[in-house]
């Protein structure tokens, strides 16, 4: 489970904002009836203003409710990780822990990082960086052991 666990906590937490974004259409304005009096144009742009800025605060909105989402999914998911590991840690013999805590950081970024490539070919571009793949490294080893890791390059 903490493989699993660990590649959704990576989806949403790299890619969560590109997923989330959401295109609104724009409001459309009613017409006046033809015999009601023409509004003037100074009229129609304050109005237009107040649909605007009314579309930005429900965005604006919006947009703060689906990051408040994501934060409490993050986490939940991270609890859990952090329940299966310490389980797991539990299960290894204590002459293995040293051994365990060397290998298991870079086993598990290595296997969330391919599990990424698999599951999202079309993002191989930005998952082939270097930088994404040094901070996947130190997240797992952080997690795991407590502090930043030296992965060989």
């Amino acid at each position: 489970f903490i493989v699993h666990d660990t590649f959704w906590w990576v989806v949403l937490h790299f890619f969560g904002a590109r997923v989330q974004k959401i295109k609104h259409p724009k409001p459309r304005m009613r017409r006046a009836a033809s015999s009601q009096s023409v509004v003037s144009t100074k009229s129609k742009s304050n109005s237009e203003s107040m649909m605007d800025m009314r579309e930005r605060r429900r965005l604006f909105k919006e947009r703060a409710e689906a990051r408040v989402q994501r934060e409490r999914m993050l986490a939940a998911i991270q609890d859990r990780i952090a329940e299966n590991f310490v389980t797991l840690f539990l299960s290894v013999p204590s002459f293995d822990k040293d051994l365990f805590l060397d290998v298991y950081p870079d086993t598990l970024a290595q296997t969330v990082y391919y599990s990424l490539c698999t599951a999202y070919p079309n993002s191989l571009g930005w998952l082939t960086d270097d930088s994404f793949r040094w901070q996947l490294a130190q997240l797992m080893s952080v997690w795991t052991v407590g502090h930043a890791h030296s992965f060989a390059t």
